[in-house]
């Protein structure tokens, strides 16, 4: 055992003494994790949402100004990674892939007919997938043209785009993202390790990996941030020593860490059928705790819970969350104190936006008492920021359930006080997932409810079936009204 894995030991045996949450962690499931959601927002889950009145959710009468985060979906890559749950497909016509843009500008378009775009404060600007630089270069011009055209984007807005280490490994795809603004580049690298990139369908391998980044340093991108994921199969704490010594070499400006959730038919299969192919949540947990403290030690700042930053900026958070405005199929967005999904399918997509119509399928109305739980559990995951004293106190107050679930997770001693901020203490840090999971009960009756129905081959395989299927989301909006409303 190396000097790494056994320290990580060390903490680890420190924070599984007595009645710590972490007790659990022999029965932990597999199917959901509540750290990796956009800014510690959680949506609701979709029965219990229902559809959207459009003139009043772009109602300029009761419009919030707020920062508004632009996200834009393309869900084609050069593969498909077995892991991947998100709405992507393998594509290699520039055709289809082209359509799907003019298809996706149109949308923006049709929003721009019920709110001025132009007027709206940017917060950033996300472009991700699905592998957004399986676009060619003319491709990306044209995106990036429509973007400054609809929006108000200026030298100090901040543009985020994801890729995969095959698709910029040319220089001539990473000069057109510095042209056009991009400030932070994320490589979607997973793993250093071979053997795992070639069983989870990844095409890159660790050689590739390292060029795009050095690449992307050498031709000056302001922030490139590799993401890794633990939770893999055939994964050890022995390989993961390995990636981060890989990822310390290489220092990109930030790293996140992601968790394996397992959610996809290919990934199923393998973990119930060979589970010991998977790392144990024990050594789940081990590997969150050698990356603490191996890039602490190199320089590495722990900003939120799963990512790591070598900047010393960036630490001034406001006590809210940006709204979010999404395009392209299967979106969430947070809008004018509504949260609402856009259609699931990629054709059903299509078909509403050549009618002229905006693809909003689903929605919810958000509740002040909703509202300042996100706010609480989003500024948790800032863990240099916290929570003012404040705020917590008043979400205490709110009710005796709010009470009892702060109390909890003080007893436990997962978050601590520092002056007037409430904050996640380390031992909140490496088990964040049972202070979030406090916050989104509703998810975790969803998660234990699916890891019985996935547990079962038939269950699974018609569970994936009716996903796949463009009326999924349409059953769920029936099931809302036969299911009791869910607490907020």
């Amino acid at each position: 055992m190396s000097e790494l894995i056994r320290r990580a030991h060390e903490y680890l045996n420190v924070y599984l003494k007595n009645d710590n949450p972490c007790n659990r962690i022999n029965r932990q499931l597999p199917y959901t994790k509540y750290t990796t959601f956009m800014y510690g927002y959680m949506p609701l889950p979709y029965y219990a949402l229902h559809s959207v009145d459009i003139h009043t959710l772009f109602n300029k009468n009761r419009m919030v100004q707020k920062p508004v985060l632009i996200y834009l979906h393309i869900p084609f890559c050069a593969y498909k990674c077995s892991y991947c749950y998100y709405l992507s497909t393998a594509c290699h016509n520039k055709q289809v892939i082209g359509d799907y843009i003019d298809t996706l500008l149109q949308e923006i378009e049709l929003v721009g007919h019920h709110i001025d775009l132009g007027s709206l404060p940017i917060h950033s600007i996300h472009i991700g997938g699905g592998t957004p630089t399986c676009l060619d270069v003319s491709q990306l011009d044209y995106v990036f043209s429509v973007l400054k055209r609809k929006f108000a984007i200026d030298n100090n807005t901040v543009i985020h785009c994801e890729s995969s280490p095959d698709t910029i490994i040319s220089e001539g795809k990473l000069q057109c993202l510095k042209r056009h603004g991009v400030r932070h580049l994320d490589i979607g690298i997973q793993t250093f390790q071979d053997s795992t990139l070639a069983l989870v369908n990844r095409r890159h391998t660790k050689e590739m990996a390292q060029k795009a980044v050095m690449r992307a340093q050498e031709i000056g991108m302001e922030e490139i941030n590799i993401d890794m994921l633990i939770n893999l199969p055939d994964q050890t704490p022995e390989c993961w020593e390995e990636d981060l010594k890989t990822i310390v070499s290489l220092r990109p400006t930030s790293v996140t860490i992601y968790c394996n959730a397992l959610k996809t038919p290919h990934m199923l299969d393998l973990y119930y059928s060979k589970r010991c192919r998977f790392p144990s949540v024990q050594d789940v947990t081990i590997m969150n705790i050698m990356a603490y403290l191996s890039l602490r030690e190199e320089g590495y700042r722990l900003k939120m819970t799963t990512y790591y930053s070598l900047r010393a900026d960036g630490d001034e958070q406001k006590e809210d969350i940006p709204d979010v405005l999404s395009f392209g199929p299967r979106t969430w967005s947070l809008f004018n104190d509504t949260e609402y999904y856009n259609t699931f399918d990629l054709n059903e997509y299509v078909q509403q936006i050549n009618k002229k119509k905006l693809p909003i399928c689903v929605g919810a109305k958000i509740s002040a008492r909703r509202k300042l739980k996100q706010i609480i559990a989003s500024r948790l995951q800032h863990v240099s920021h916290g929570v003012s004293k404040e705020l917590w106190d008043k979400y205490k107050s709110q009710s005796a359930d709010h009470f009892s679930t702060l109390e909890k997770i003080e007893r436990q001693q997962l978050v601590a006080r520092d002056h007037d901020r409430i904050k996640l203490s380390l031992k909140g840090i490496f088990f964040a997932d049972d202070v979030f999971k406090e916050f989104h009960k509703h998810h975790e009756r969803e998660s234990l409810f699916l890891n019985v129905v996935l547990n079962n081959v038939f269950l699974r395989k018609l569970y994936f079936y009716v996903r796949s299927k463009a009326w999924s989301y349409k059953a769920f909006i029936f099931l809302n009204k036969l299911l009791p409303k869910i607490k907020m």
